[in-house]
């Protein structure tokens, strides 16, 4: 006899269905949050280009950056400070509107396109007090993202690489995620007992595994390896071409910098 046919699993339904943690305000709930200091990010690039699966990352602008390297499938975000989750989630509804990224990176400018951009929050995001909070965000991640941005030039101009906002092709990909509602932004710590877990579920049913854990330089601030940490990634689905992607930002006496890796100060 056949075996009788599985249920359709309803992706997105899944995707969005995990939990988050809640957060209370920090320290870091400011807009230089927002922007990355890892300045030579195209060194991972021809270890992950092209790995597909799903994506897990904290941190901010970056993840979309090695998430279109690595033609990612679903890509989580999250993060424990506030306003990164919220500015994740303003990259990805920018990403659903606009066409270019010259526009995705003019759209940020608020001293030109504040009112523009309220008018697409006012849109996407119907819960008030949310709303406020994006706004809020939105304002004080502007001035940082429009100082990375002019960095970027700089930095791709001297190193010569293709990354999702000065590259039409990548940019349109991750447009295609944004609008398959394949990219989501979550509130989590990764010593908690919620987020990551609910992700390595969601990923499970989705039958999704994750090719990329992006840690950004998070582990510096552990004092060991707590027992939630172990037990949420120990079941995040991988295969053999998983990666776990981190930098180092401490101690630049003892590791060795790549060149260039301190441009942008």
């Amino acid at each position: 006899k056949e075996s009788p046919a599985q249920p359709k699993v309803d992706m997105n339904a899944v995707f969005f269905g995990s939990p988050e943690e809640n957060l209370k305000p920090t320290i870091w709930d400011t807009g230089d949050t927002t922007v990355t200091n890892e300045d030579r990010l195209e060194i991972y690039e021809p270890h992950i280009r092209g790995v597909g699966g799903g994506y897990f990352g904290v941190g901010s602008i970056q993840n979309f950056t090695l998430a279109a390297w690595a033609r990612s499938e679903y890509i989580w975000l999250m993060d424990f400070t506030r306003v990164v989750v919220a500015a994740n989630k303003i990259h990805t509804v920018f990403l659903k509107r606009l066409k270019t990224p010259a526009e995705h990176r003019l759209m940020w400018d608020k001293k030109k396109s504040a009112a523009e951009a309220d008018k697409i929050f006012e849109e996407e995001f119907k819960d008030p007090a949310e709303l406020a909070f994006i706004k809020e965000s939105y304002r004080k991640a502007s001035p940082y993202l429009m100082i990375t941005f002019g960095f970027l030039d700089r930095l791709t101009k001297k190193r010569p690489y293709k990354f999702w906002l000065n590259d039409q092709e990548q940019y349109d990909y991750l447009k295609k995620l944004a609008l398959g509602n394949r990219i989501r932004a979550l509130k989590g710590d990764l010593n908690g007992e919620i987020t990551v877990q609910g992700i390595a579920a969601a990923a499970t049913k989705m039958g999704v595994p994750l090719r990329i854990l992006y840690y950004s330089n998070a582990e510096e601030y552990f004092h060991g390896y707590k027992a939630n940490f172990k037990k949420s990634f120990g079941a995040i689905p991988t295969d053999e071409r998983s990666l776990v992607v981190r930098t180092i930002s401490f101690e630049k006496g003892k590791f060795r910098w790549a060149a260039d890796s301190d441009l942008s100060t």
